[in-house]
């Protein structure tokens, strides 16, 4: 098993619903239910859900071109 961090720092405002990681996950990425539209997460988790995407996606290029 392979363990990738976030790669972000948590925000600091957790109110704002467009700041990247606002409820600080330090694991692996999160996201909190929106009440008023329980299907759609808010901006900012979108967001950290495509950065951590990328990320994940770098170390894999990085370990495929690297033989290991």
């Amino acid at each position: 098993m392979l363990w990738i961090g976030p790669g972000e720092n948590p925000s600091q405002v957790t109110g704002d619903s467009r700041n990247i990681d606002r409820w600080g996950f330090y694991l692996g990425v999160g996201a909190v239910g929106n009440m008023q539209d329980p299907e759609t997460p808010d901006e900012g988790d979108l967001v950290t859900a495509e950065l951590y995407g990328e990320r994940i996606a770098q170390a894999a290029v990085r370990w495929t071109q690297n033989g290991s």
